[in-house]
This record gives C-alpha cells, sequence and structure tokens, in this order.
C-alpha cells in the first residue's frame, strides 16, 4: 500500500482542477453547483483519509518500507532529484491528523460558505492547500518540501485575502506571502547547502551523513 502514498496529495489537487474547470467551462448556475464542489472536495479528503490509514495500520503489522521511491525527478551529473516520501511513524501521525481536521473543515464549511459567490473559489483552493500540505508533511526529500511549500503559500494568499474587497483582508494576505517568501529563502539556501554538504535532500541520506559524523 505504501506505493500509492503518492495519491493523499493528488486526490486533493484532482478536486481542486475538477473544481476549475467547472468554472471556467460550466454555464450552470454557480449555486445549483455548490453540492458538486463540496461532495468533491469531501470524497477527495475522505479518500486520502483512508488510505492514510490503510497505511498505517500496514506499517504497525508489518515491515513495510517507511521510504519509497516512485521515481527518478530530475538528474544532472552527480545531482539526481527523485519523487520520493518518508513514511516514518512521525510523518504518517502528522500525516493522518492533518488529513483528519481537513476532512472535518471541508464538511462544516460547506454551511458557513452557502450561497457565497466564492464558494467555488474556496473549496478549490482549500484543495490545492491541503495537497500542499500533505506533500509538505510526506515528501521524501526538501525540493519535495519545497514545492508543497510554494503551493502552500500560495493557497494560504488567497485563502486569507478571500474576501478581496476587504483591506484588512487583502492587508493580512500580503503579509502572510510576505513572510512566505523569507522562508523561499531560507530553503533554497537549504537546498544549496545540503547538496555542496551531503549531495544530496534525500531525508534518509541526511540523516545516516549527519548521525556517521
Amino acid at each position: 500500500m505504501n506505493q500509492f502514498v503518492f495519491l493523499v496529495p493528488i486526490f486533493s489537487w484532482l478536486a481542486a482542477l475538477w473544481i476549475a474547470l467547472g468554472l471556467m467551462f460550466s454555464k450552470t448556475d454557480w449555486l445549483k453547483r455548490e453540492k458538486i464542489s463540496y461532495y468533491l472536495s469531501l470524497i477527495s479528503s475522505g479518500l486520502a483519509l483512508l488510505l492514510l490509514l490503510v497505511i498505517d495500520i500496514v506499517a504497525l503489522f508489518s515491515d513495510a518500507s517507511s521510504y519509497v521511491v516512485m521515481g527518478e525527478w530530475f538528474s544532472s551529473g552527480q545531482y539526481v532529484l527523485l519523487i520520493s516520501f518518508l513514511l516514518n511513524p512521525s510523518a504518517l501521525a502528522i500525516a493522518t491528523l492533518f488529513t483528519l481536521i481537513a476532512f472535518l473543515t471541508i464538511h462544516f464549511s460547506a454551511n458557513y460558505m452557502h450561497r457565497e459567490k466564492g464558494f467555488h473559489r474556496f473549496f478549490m483552493v482549500i484543495n490545492l492547500f491541503i495537497g500542499a500540505m500533505s506533500l509538505i508533511i510526506l515528501g521524501g526529500n526538501l525540493v519535495m518540501v519545497f514545492v508543497g511549500w510554494e503551493l502552500a503559500g500560495i493557497s494560504s494568499y488567497l485563502l486569507i485575502g478571500y474576501v478581496m474587497d476587504r483591506p484588512l483582508a487583502t492587508k493580512h494576505a500580503t503579509r502572510a506571502l510576505v513572510t512566505n517568501r523569507i522562508g523561499d529563502a531560507g530553503l533554497i539556501l537549504a537546498m544549496f547547502l545540503l547538496f555542496a554538504w551531503v549531495g544530496t535532500t534525500e531525508w534518509t541520506l541526511v540523516t545516516e551523513k549527519i548521525s556517521s559524523i
């Protein structure tokens, strides 16, 4: 089951894409489509939660690997970037808890957002955010975490500034965006240092290298 962990963020991103395409091309009344966006979001987060629970159970009762490599992302000389996921007890526990909270958030947001013109935009962005956070938690290397961080930063900006006609909302959204850019600088610096000192950003190899020092 560990080989299917990549579906955890993919479920949410597919829901976000579906809602976005519906907004772009559907001529159906936006109010009539509320249930579609809601159930799509709920099902995607529910599937991610169910998959994580199955992976948790497998991890408890078997010797399944806590490090899964899906393939090679990029290679140039001695530098190789992998599509990998870290499934140690800490990562699985945090990912499962986060996905449960995300599922409950989507469930209770439906009534709160009912009849809002930005209903579909909200659920599109929150699905993007859920997938991004899942990648941050489960990413097997710093580069994948950085990708998740960037997506989370964009979606945070859009969620905080959801009510775009309120100056306070846009002010705090801009503040969050600037703060995330500071985090970008730290992550990029960390990536360069890891490549220079260790030759990789894979968490398992980094920890092995540090423990051998």
